[in-house]
């Protein structure tokens, strides 16, 4: 299909037309054999994928479609699934890819590669993508609440006492100044509707004050920053007087949980593909 890609798309688009909906996926391989001569259909899937990506960005980003227009259909595909999840990047690569930053395969490789992280996922393999990527600023969020640099964390941790995973469990060593302490951390959502972090408050809130008498404090990681004050504002409590607390143990229920929220920001993308993205505007690659 190289250098007809779009030729051929077109025709398997028109030919398409006339066929019912729930038996277009079985008169694929006819089509992609009769144009191509081989029965695998990915390839005639990925060309109309791509070429309708074209139209809309005919019409909706004329720039970015004559940056496109003639680009082979790796690039095209690639750029039309980022699009799907990060379309302000997706056309700022078209065009850098128009005025010769970057190349065809750079951009190429760097997609796959971001496919790992968590843009464009849903449901289920949202949330592990997210927490998974969340890890370093986490991390940075810990050492900022005790004031020292932390050891890795332990991933998706079951709690035996209530059952819940922990996504993240930190267990910090004692020093001259405190006793050794655990800190379970857990992901709030994520959710696409901002609405939801708003509605479940309250749901989370509580979560995070059951752990919090089985660890010596809980950071719940709010993906939404607007909704921070709302959360604080929650886990608020009125301190009641300490018992000795056991170095790095469990505590008593005579001592006040500890729960905190911390507002986080998390790229769709793993660091190595934040590199790549960076390498692609560098003329010099």
């Amino acid at each position: 299909m190289r250098g007809d890609w779009q030729r051929h798309a077109r025709i398997a688009l028109d030919e398409l037309k006339a066929i019912p909906h729930g038996d277009r996926e079985r008169h694929m391989s006819s089509i992609a054999r009769n144009l191509s001569g081989h029965a695998d259909a990915s390839g005639l899937r990925r060309a109309i994928v791509a070429v309708e990506f074209l139209d809309h960005l005919k019409s909706a980003r004329p720039e970015a479609y004559e940056c496109l227009r003639s680009a082979p259909l790796a690039l095209v595909s690639a750029i039309a699934r980022w699009h799907a999840f990060d379309p302000p990047r997706a056309i700022l690569l078209a065009l850098d890819f128009g005025r010769g930053i970057g190349t065809a395969k750079a951009i190429t490789e760097a997609y796959n590669e971001a496919r790992s992280g968590f843009g464009g996922k849903t449901g289920a393999a949202l949330v592990r993508a997210y927490a998974t990527a969340a890890k370093v600023p986490i991390c940075k969020a810990v050492e900022k609440l005790v004031g020292s640099t932390v050891d890795a964390p332990e991933r998706s941790v079951r709690d035996p006492q209530t059952g819940t995973t922990v996504d993240y469990l930190f267990v910090i060593p004692a020093s001259d100044d405190r006793p050794a302490q655990s800190i379970a951390v857990l992901v709030v959502g994520p959710y696409t509707n901002k609405k939801i972090y708003a509605h479940r408050c309250a749901e989370w809130v509580t979560k995070g004050f059951g752990l919090a008498w089985f660890y010596d404090r809980v950071l719940l990681a709010l993906p939404d920053g607007e909704a921070l004050d709302q959360y604080r504002g929650r886990t608020a409590v009125k301190a009641i007087p300490k018992s000795d607390r056991p170095v790095g143990g469990k505590k008593p229920r005579s001592v006040e949980p500890v729960l905190d929220v911390v507002a986080i920001q998390v790229s769709p993308f793993a660091a190595e593909d934040e590199e790549a993205l960076a390498r692609m505007g560098d003329p010099s690659h």
